[in-house]
């Protein structure tokens, strides 16, 4: 009788066996008994395991390559975007080419950071992990924030697994100081104009200002700061977050930098130095939320923040919603990268945003540009302390912010029923506009100025200025030229006009009223050939009201020479 396959197992035969004992089996029928039962013992087992089993599809994953499900989680624990459990154990450059692929660009490697929604799941959690080899462990109790760094990435999996419901995962990204910008003389579209020492006149600062911010405490969260002489020998209290973490020493003078621009201009205030970043400028966007929320948690009401990354972090952002619900003000600087888009934390609602400009207000070709930058402030070439007893030119939105932050510390400690958001608010309506009219991504609401903002609620104060010349960008056809006045006044003006002078034209227009602080503009057009030509188009123009007394006639008039110069395209 012929085999025939054995049901559902290709190439195992299942072969009927017939025995006769006629008395004595030889051998061989022995043998033929063993093998029939071997066969028959195979086909049950097979049964079996089919119950069991089901078919990989085509192309599928084998089994020990695919990550565990956790049936009592479902999708309630959010994993970090882009993570994958690191499983099994291979090393060396395989290791090394997983961390690249996984952990996306500016994260720290071999870090994740855990957020809990409560306190007693964050402790629990604590104590579910605590003693694992080849882990350690920070936290934010105030934030419900736990960091986590493996020496293996398959614990990273392992560590995650073990996330209870509503918990969340996200990366731990580096946090820069800005980069210093290149010599201002070497900066395409120069000259750029430095500060010197001239940044706190310029700004509007009396020369009596020795009590300015008494009442106010900051906190500097940037590098260790030095007992430099600029300081007057008065004590900065220092809070190491980080003991053994914070390494370094060729930035070391950036945080000293940082506290002296403050200093001049609230010298009265009371200053914490919180240092997040290492000696040379680099930290963590967790350690950046743990110093915030120290610095809120010691009284802090202003805190600048000469630093950034380019990471959005779930954590951080706790940090600075933390900080505003505890009415604390932070400056952030805009960065100096030359590219559009902000790094955080200037990128977050309710933080004051702030760019870099020379003297003559135009903005530096290093600082980033955003619809979300707040404000302009000195940063090129503006004089202050570096390491224990010299100083520097500094370059860059690390000065602008610390400028900005010591006129929000100013108007807190005159005004004490400010909130955060108000003292802002001010700042930005008291800046002076410069650019295209009105807020735009360049400078923002405009250039800070310390005077008017103090002096927003006086009386009788009259100033008209002719604020900026703005060429309209256009493909074709006569070119338009904003010219924008402002009223920096404290009262209404009724009746503005402007006078305009250009191609040997002189053209009168009627502005009507401006409110205090309101801008207004005219546009002319100019030709884009005499744009183009060698010599530009020289404009003046000057504004005025009849039968009042502008107690800065100064700024009245302005005078510019306006070119289209062409752009080789690249290759």
């Amino acid at each position: 009788m012929m085999p025939r396959p054995c049901p559902d197992l290709p190439g195992v035969a299942f072969v009927p066996v017939f025995v006769h004992f006629p008395g004595v089996v030889d051998h061989m029928q022995r043998l033929l008994i063993l093998i029939s039962l071997s066969v028959l013992l195979a086909c049950g087992l097979g049964f079996l395991l089919l119950d069991r089993i089901e078919p990989l599809a085509e192309g599928a994953v084998p089994p020990e390559e695919v990550a565990p499900r956790s049936a009592d989680r479902g999708a309630a624990s959010r994993p970090a975007e882009g993570w994958r459990d690191f499983r099994g154990s291979e090393g060396g450059a395989a290791a090394e080419e997983r961390a690249r692929v996984f952990f996306p660009e500016g994260a720290l490697e071999n870090e994740l950071v855990f957020r809990f929604p409560s306190s007693a799941a964050r402790r629990r959690y604590l104590e579910a992990i605590a003693g694992l080899p080849g882990v350690s462990v920070g936290t934010i109790p105030g934030l419900n924030a736990v960091r986590v760094r493996f020496d293996e990435l398959a614990l990273g999996a392992s560590l995650q697994e073990r996330l209870p419901r509503g918990a969340e995962a996200g990366y731990n990204y580096l946090v820069l100081s800005p980069t210093l910008p290149p010599p201002i003389e070497e900066v395409a579209g120069g000259p750029y104009l430095a500060f010197g020492d001239m940044a706190g006149d310029w700004l509007g600062i009396s020369e009596d200002n020795a009590d300015w911010g008494r009442g106010v405490t900051l906190a500097v969260l940037d590098t260790a700061i030095h007992n430099h002489p600029v300081f007057g020998g008065r004590f900065i209290p220092e809070v190491n977050l980080f003991d053994g973490e914070l390494a370094g020493s060729s930035y070391q003078g950036h945080g000293t930098a940082v506290a002296s621009l403050v200093a001049e201009v609230a010298p009265a205030a009371e200053m914490i130095s919180i240092p997040v970043l290492d000696g040379d400028g680099a930290g963590n966007s967790f350690h950046l939320a743990q110093g915030i929320v120290e610095a809120v948690n010691r009284g802090a009401q202003v805190i600048p923040l000469a630093l950034g990354t380019f990471g959005e972090s779930s954590v951080l952002r706790d940090a600075v919603d933390y900080a505003r619900r505890h009415d604390v003000l932070l400056v952030a600087s805009a960065g100096n990268e030359g590219v559009t888009g902000l790094p955080y934390p200037a990128r977050y609602d309710g933080v004051v945003a702030v760019t870099a400009v020379d003297m003559r207000g135009r903005r530096a070709p290093f600082a980033n540009v955003d619809s979300q930058v707040d404000l302009a402030a000195p940063g090129v070439g503006v004089r202050a302390a570096w390491g224990d007893n010299a100083f520097t030119e500094f370059s860059g939105t690390s000065a602008s912010a610390p400028l900005t932050a010591g006129a929000a510390v100013v108007l807190r400690a005159r005004e004490p029923r400010l909130s955060a958001s108000e003292a802002a608010a001010v700042l930005r309506e008291t800046a002076n506009d410069v650019g295209a009219p009105g807020h735009d991504s360049q400078t923002g609401h405009g250039l800070l100025n310390i005077d008017r903002a103090l002096s927003r609620n006086e009386s009788g104060r009259y100033d008209l200025a002719l604020a900026d010349f703005y060429l309209v960008p256009a493909e074709e056809g006569d070119q338009p030229v904003q010219v924008t006045v402002q009223n920096r006044g404290t009262e209404a003006v009724a009746d503005v006009r402007l006078e305009v002078i250009h191609d040997g034209r002189e053209e009168t227009f009627t502005l009507g009223s401006l409110e205090a602080s309101e801008v207004g503009y005219v546009e002319i057009a100019i030709s884009p050939e005499r744009l183009r030509s060698p010599e530009g188009v020289e404009i003046l123009a000057r504004t005025f009201s009849p039968g009042i007394t502008d107690r800065r006639p100064e700024n009245d008039s302005k005078g510019a020479r306006l070119s289209l110069v062409p752009v080789d395209d690249e290759e």
